[in-house]
């Protein structure tokens, strides 16, 4: 991998992340028949981090998530999260893991026929402990986070795509997860809106201290939300370092991405 830097520089004022690994994948490989994905990817998230994952359509990006949740299995390698590798556990040991971890897929993945309240009631439900006001005080929290109090009670009809990306999050902030995965979190927004969910993911980042990786095309997201960026080639990370550091890339490949 073509290193730009080893030394994280932080982008937007975001504080440097620690030297603690909570993923780190090591020579990962999947094919779907004879068509290679991943050809031993080699990746590192640290805690309290934002890492951006670029690369062009079909690189391995979604796949890359998929295997980090156990929906699809690696032909070879291994995907170690907080200390333990993800295929060596048994199955209630990979649902707490999981509960560990948050997404916000591209679509939001919202229930049509649930109002938003509900919406965030959903994930609660296997919470045998939770008290009703304390899942009360939560979907209040979780919305007041992402600006969005006063939509309780609406459809995700009645909400513009950006205001579904944010309820999006507030369902995944609920469960207080430590690693959270973005997959194209501002794909199809304007350019104003993209840039609101992109300033949310910092402030979700410091708020609650939370890692992320961020799979994405939109150069500005990219900008706004990295404390550093990883891009895939030929299914591995070909090229890591800042933001700035790859845009001032010499490399053709790399700098080709921010023309």
């Amino acid at each position: 991998m073509e290193s730009i830097s080893n030394i994280y520089i932080p982008s937007e004022g975001l504080q440097l992340p620690g030297d603690e690994r909570v993923v780190e994948i090591k020579d990962l490989h999947i094919a779907f028949g004879s068509t290679k994905v991943l050809r031993g990817l080699n990746l590192v998230l640290h805690k309290g981090e934002n890492l951006v994952v670029m690369g062009k359509s079909g690189s391995g990006k979604s796949v890359l998530i998929k295997c980090m949740v156990r929906l699809l299995d690696a032909d070879k390698g291994s995907i170690e999260m907080f200390g333990k590798d993800i295929e060596q556990v048994d199955r209630d040991e990979l649902n707490e893991m999981r509960k560990k971890m948050g997404f916000l897929f591209q679509s939001a993945a919202l229930y049509d026929s649930m109002t938003v309240k509900e919406n965030l009631e959903f994930p609660l439900r296997n919470e045998k402990n939770l008290a009703e006001a304390e899942i009360n005080k939560r979907i209040t929290e979780a919305l007041e986070n992402v600006g969005l109090r006063e939509a309780a009670n609406k459809m995700p009809s009645e909400l513009s795509g950006g205001m579904r990306k944010r309820i999006g999050l507030a369902r995944t902030l609920i469960m207080k997860p430590q690693i959270i995965l973005y997959d194209e979190p501002t794909t199809g927004l304007d350019p104003v809106t993209a840039r609101e969910i992109s300033e949310l993911i910092v402030k979700v980042q410091s708020k609650y201290e939370t890692s992320g990786i961020i799979i994405t095309h939109d150069l500005e997201c990219a900008r706004i939300t990295s404390n550093r960026v990883v891009m895939l080639k030929d299914g591995k990370c070909y090229a890591e370092g800042t933001f700035d550091e790859l845009r001032g890339s010499d490399n053709k490949w790399v700098h080709s991405f921010f023309e």
